[in-house]
């Protein structure tokens, strides 16, 4: 996680750096450690091989340039790779590989825009060939998207793809085939495809006719005087297509309303024919969302039910019924029902704070307490703000406190004090008081030199398998002075990786008291036992923790008010040969309906080795999910909340290591998208700069309103101007 951080921040400065053009040598450079080392790397042919600069000292500083380059074979020169990925990181991966790699050397020039250093001895690459046959047939399977057997509309599109294996790879024909049928159904000679000789066919549009069509693929293997020939004639894939018939996709519902007696309230539907036919409306309503609909009076035959002047007769739940065609041959569909509260005007008012129950107040200061107050029937509001002194005895109304908001003067806070808003309607002396229970507040006296202080965060911690397994995280705050009063309270906290938000917190040990007399140094220790690794961390691989630091008691003459600040999270990695590690969890991720949302994993093994990947929703493995990314499409409200995440596999050990969960959120709303703002969290930050130049060098995808922020010109396409641009408005 720390070299994640280190790795955004460089981004950053390469992004102001191409802005500003601020040559890299008017920066400070990163010293560049002399012990660095490459290790030598054994993998069985098809496996990618992972080479890593390291440092006998640790983590290398940030600020370096890597370029890694490859020496393929004993008399060749060194050359920069142009294949692989991190071809420009600390890491670098090869493509698969294959036997003649066998014996290539890497090296890795290491610059700090001064000076540059290479590892020295180079490392090799050992690759153990594959056992095969000296020829093979080969094995095709065909598989269609959407799948064999669904139903597809005319005019839809059908991509077959052949999935072929051939050990070992060599040259290759392929061919895909037809079979039609004539007017009685019966199949026709097969026929090729003309133009289809690649692993894909796509077919689009496909119509009416295709119906029952059946596809195959032959490949035959060239490489040998007597080619081999494998064929999906076997089993080939049958289209299943329909004429447009009039089906009707609703695209948005009606919502529910909440109005007052009197208002107007408009129900919308936004439905279509896929045929492109006419469509008829009726609108109806029932009393219970379960009860019986009738069509509502007056209603007309169109997309909009508009009701004036409503009143409590109208409460109840609507929804439309969508025709196209008629007779035999029409098609209908139902909305989703549409609850209308209908809420009766009063003259009683009803009052909101927007503060807390208790106000925390620094000494010296003044403090704004204010409420929201709204008659339904009239609009004559008068305010009256009380306060009661020390919290005891009786409401003293506060002379001229008559307004929704009142401003303590700080000569006259003291802590304990309570303060409430009574709200009347001065035009009817029948309506009923509101506040007097809901709006006090008690003061709370804050000291700032007895805020709590971080000095030094929490650091991450990596323990390998066969270490000790008792971990110990630190943390030490403020040391509390010799004589002070001051106490705080230390509580560590461990991530529930089951969880989306702060819920997932969880208090784990005794909370620890620092004062003068039992803590000097301020420092905090939590450890973290053999449960941990059989439970969250032989798990996940990775476990997050952190402390929250609270004022316990702030001084003889002001209570304890629960002050509380938090520390940064730090990182247990649980390293276990075999054993996938995950280096980047999927994060939460919000879009609008019918937008596409892309959770992501990193993942790494020592040894390198093959790894697989099995998304899953909620506890369902999902079908076909199998990459390090997964793409919702077509976000439905209803899939709103969903949760995400990855179990990665070592396939040559069958072991596994599951991700952190990971919340789909999905508006229906349009989202609004603001230039620059790349994650989405509504302000342009760092991060955004950040990740776009990591679009830029391919590292990341931006898809939707990400892709759309990024695009800073409009032009359409992601560039460097736009990271000139977002890099300018950063630093506005």
């Amino acid at each position: 996680m720390k070299q994640g951080r280190r790795r955004m921040a460089l981004l950053v400065v390469i992004a102001l750096l191409v802005t500003l053009a601020v040559p890299m040598s008017a920066m400070a450079a990163s010293e560049i450690p002399n012990d660095l080392k490459i290790d030598a790397v054994s993998v069985d042919e098809g496996i990618p091989a992972t080479f890593t600069v390291e440092s006998e000292g640790g983590a290398l500083p940030a600020g370096l340039t890597f370029q890694w380059q490859v020496k393929k074979g004993e008399n060749a020169a060194f050359e920069n790779v142009t294949d692989g990925k991190g071809d420009n990181t600390a890491s670098y991966t090869t493509p698969a590989t294959t036997a003649d790699m066998n014996g290539w050397e890497y090296q890795c020039i290491v610059s700090n825009g001064i000076e540059e250093a290479t590892p020295n001895p180079t490392a090799k690459l050992t690759v153990t060939p594959n056992e095969v046959p000296s020829n093979e047939k080969p094995q095709v399977e065909v598989t269609s998207e959407p799948e064999d057997g669904t139903q597809v509309v005319d005019g839809a599109s059908v991509t077959l793809t052949a999935e072929i294996t051939m050990n070992p790879e060599s040259s290759r024909s392929i061919q895909w085939y037809v079979i039609k049928q004539d007017e009685t159904g019966k199949d026709l000679a097969a026929e090729a495809v003309s133009g289809a000789t690649g692993e894909e066919l796509v077919l689009d549009p496909v119509t009416a006719e295709m119906n029952g069509w059946k596809y195959y693929c032959v490949v035959i293997n060239t490489g040998y005087s007597d080619p081999l020939e494998g064929s999906s004639k076997e089993s080939p894939i049958t289209l299943n297509v329909r004429a447009k018939d009039g089906r009707i996709e609703i695209v948005s519902n009606p919502k529910s309303a909440e109005v007052l007696e009197g208002e107007n309230v408009m129900f919308t539907i936004d439905a279509a024919a896929e045929n492109g036919a006419a469509l008829s409306y009726e609108w109806q309503r029932s009393a219970t969302e379960k009860g019986t609909y009738r069509k509502v009076a007056g209603s007309q035959n169109a997309p909009e039910l508009t009701i004036s002047n409503v009143t409590s007769d109208y409460a109840g739940y609507y929804r439309c019924v969508v025709t196209s065609g008629s007779g035999e041959e029409s098609k209908t569909a139902t909305s989703a029902v549409a609850q209308l509260t209908v809420n009766e005007r009063s003259a009683d008012p009803t009052v909101t704070p927007k503060y807390e129950t208790t106000t925390t107040v620094f000494e010296g200061d003044p403090v704004t307490l204010e409420v929201e107050a709204e008659i339904t029937n009239g609009d004559a509001i008068a305010y009256q703000w009380e306060v009661k002194i020390g919290g005891t005895g009786s409401w003293t109304p506060i002379v001229g406190a008559n307004s929704a908001a009142y401003t303590i003067a700080a000569d006259d806070v003291q802590n304990g004090n309570q303060y409430r808003c009574v709200v009347t309607n001065a035009d009817d002396a029948e309506a009923n008081k509101a506040g007097e229970d809901n709006t006090v507040t008690t003061l709370s006296l804050q000291h700032r030199e007895l805020i709590p202080e971080i000095v030094a965060q929490p650091e991450n911690v990596t323990v390998k398998q066969g270490d000790e397994a008792n971990l110990k995280l630190e943390i030490q705050i403020a040391p509390v002075e010799e004589g002070s009063t001051a106490v705080y309270e230390v509580q560590a906290q461990r991530w529930d990786p089951t969880k989306t938000d702060d819920t997932g917190w969880i208090n784990i040990s005794t909370a620890r008291t620092v004062d003068a007399t039992t803590n000097a140094d301020g420092k905090i220790l939590v450890n973290i036992g053999t449960s941990y690794f059989n439970n969250w961390l032989g798990t996940y691989g990775t476990g997050s923790y952190r402390f929250q630091v609270t004022t316990k008691t702030s001084g003889t003459e002001t209570t304890a008010n629960g002050e509380s600040i938090l520390s940064d999270v730090a990182y247990v990695t649980y390293k276990r040969d075999h054993y996938p590690q995950i280096t980047a969890q999927p994060q939460n991720t919000t879009v609008s309906v019918g937008g596409s949302a892309t959770f992501s994993v990193e993942a790494t093994v020592e040894p390198a080795a093959r790894l697989s990947y099995q998304w899953y929703k909620g506890s369902e493995p999902i079908k076909d999910a199998t990459e390090a990314s997964y793409t919702v499409k077509d976000a439905a409200v209803e899939m709103d909340g969903a949760k995400y995440y990855c179990v990665v596999q070592n396939d040559q050990y069958k072991v596994t290591t599951k991700s952190y969960c990971a919340v789909l959120t999905v508006s229906d709303e349009a989202p609004v998208v603001i230039p620059g703002d790349v994650d989405g969290n509504g302000e342009i930050t760092a991060t955004d700069l950040a990740q776009l130049a990591q679009a830029l060098i391919g590292e990341r995808e931006l898809t939707g309103a990400s892709a759309e922020a990024a695009d800073m010109n409009g032009d359409g396409a992601i560039t460097p101007t736009d990271l000139a641009q977002l890099a300018q408005a950063l630093i506005a």
